[in-house]
């Protein structure tokens, strides 16, 4: 293991030093990421790029090209904390594609479609596996259907890999992602599902769970099979996202969860494909009401008006917006479900347009998630465990603690998402913004008005 920071006096001699600003001037960046300056606890500087790092060490390569193994207490704290975030950030992020927006059509391959039986019948559990999912039911599938409407887990894997933000997929600790199948709908609500949704993701599970009677089966002989009618993915879709991108539920602002998955199950699917071409009117088809799921027409028809559909949260507000204020729980006011859907069309059509506003808006709504990202973890980092001072304290009492931890997560949620705004929408005034949001909609047919 080559130590570049050893108490040797070699290795601070002038000698090595001029070889390390001979080497820099030979640099190549080669599309990586650049040299940086790195200090040792005892002051001795290094040029290099950080490659990869784990708990205890990072690995570098000096500009002469030779790599460099370091302990992480060999580095003064400052940088510490930089190695912290370049591992943080390869959890999160990939580099940034080039495509511009999403592709045209995803299609899976004959691999990808793949399903193989692991269990058959154990117990009354029924295994099923796809290259990245595990499907468990608690009946039996028909092989055909298994295939079929695994297609709409995996065509979402395939699309997510390709986003245009670059965003790292999560990767299951079990090597697949678990998706619970049920042939009851009481099965499904004692799981923890609620009774109207097609389906539903339990991040504390990190499993998505589907009723039966959301993919329109019935049961023949031995097996279920489809029942013939078509069935709207948009919900499995969206269920999917969350799932696929569930590392970033504490980290990334509500308004991008719900709206990226939005944006997704606004795409069109049909038989193991996803189609991106016509977004914008899947997106419009979504906002105007005319899919069932969601309530979106009666929603529709409150919010709209004279000139089109009305968005009267400000992009600040909603953008700002934390978790409890935007799905109406404590701390923050109550809402009604019809404020709740409008708050999840705000955020369709607000992702979509950070996605495509201008040439660098990919650039900037990936500085301003990571931002939010840093901040949010930073928080995390400070936030006080209550658990301790819950020891012992009543139901009253311990209401108090957790009802100040509410508070105080709130709170800085709201600070994350105020210091990272200005980058989303590079400095530019609320009506400024605005008009830009109205300007890109306006030609596929989606009048934006605001509202009081």
């Amino acid at each position: 293991m080559l130590d570049t920071f050893t108490s040797d006096r070699k290795s601070t001699s002038p000698l090595w030093l001029l070889l390390l600003f001979i080497a820099s001037l030979f640099s190549t960046a080669r599309g990586q990421a650049s040299p940086e300056t790195w200090t040792s606890v005892d002051g001795r500087e290094m040029i290099a790029t950080l490659l990869q790092a784990t708990d205890t060490q990072a690995e570098f390569r000096l500009q002469s090209g030779k790599r460099a193994r370091l302990k992480l207490d060999q580095l003064i704290e400052e940088d510490r904390d930089r190695v912290r975030s370049f591992r943080s950030q390869a959890k999160f992020w990939k580099r940034l594609p080039k495509d511009a927006r999403w592709p045209e059509r995803v299609t899976l391959n004959w691999l990808e479609s793949k399903v193989d039986v692991v269990e058959d019948g154990t117990h009354s559990k029924h295994v099923y596996r796809t290259p990245h999912f595990e499907f468990v039911a608690d009946a039996k599938l028909a092989p055909n259907l298994v295939k079929d409407f695994s297609k709409i887990f995996e065509v979402t894997h395939a699309a997510l890999e390709k986003n245009p933000l670059g965003l790292r997929l999560k990767k299951p600790k079990s090597g697949y992602f678990r998706v619970r199948l049920f042939s009851s709908m009481q099965g499904y609500a004692n799981a923890g599902g609620p009774p109207r949704a097609a389906g539903v993701y339990i991040p504390r599970t990190k499993e998505i769970l589907v009723p039966f009677r959301s993919l329109g089966l019935r049961q023949a002989n031995v097996a279920w099979v489809r029942e013939g009618r078509l069935y709207d993915p948009s919900t499995l879709l969206h269920e999917v996202t969350h799932q696929l991108l569930d590392h970033w539920l504490d980290y990334s602002p509500m308004w991008f969860t719900e709206g990226i998955a939005e944006v997704i199950g606004a795409a069109r699917y049909d038989s193991g494909q996803l189609f991106f071409d016509r977004l914008e009117e899947g997106i419009k088809s979504t906002i105007l009401g005319k899919k069932s799921d969601r309530h979106r027409a009666s929603s529709y028809a409150k919010s709209q008006g004279p000139a089109g559909f009305q968005f009267p949260i400000h992009p600040a507000k909603l953008t700002q917006a934390t978790q409890a204020q935007f799905m109406g729980y404590r701390p923050a006011k109550s809402l009604e479900q019809r404020e709740i859907v409008h708050n999840y069309q705000c955020a369709t059509l607000l992702v979509h347009f950070a996605m495509n506003d201008g040439k660098a808006g990919r650039k900037y709504f990936r500085k301003y998630l990571e931002t939010h990202r840093q901040a949010v973890a930073k928080n995390k980092r400070e936030e006080i465990d209550f658990s301790d001072e819950l020891k012992g304290k009543s139901k009253q009492e311990a209401a108090v603690i957790v009802e100040a931890l509410y508070k105080e997560r709130h709170k800085k949620q709201k600070e994350a998402a105020q210091k990272a705004y200005p980058i989303l929408t590079r400095d530019r005034s609320e009506e400024v913004y605005f008009e830009a949001l109205t300007r890109f909609y306006k030609p596929f047919g989606i009048i934006l008005t605001k509202g009081s």
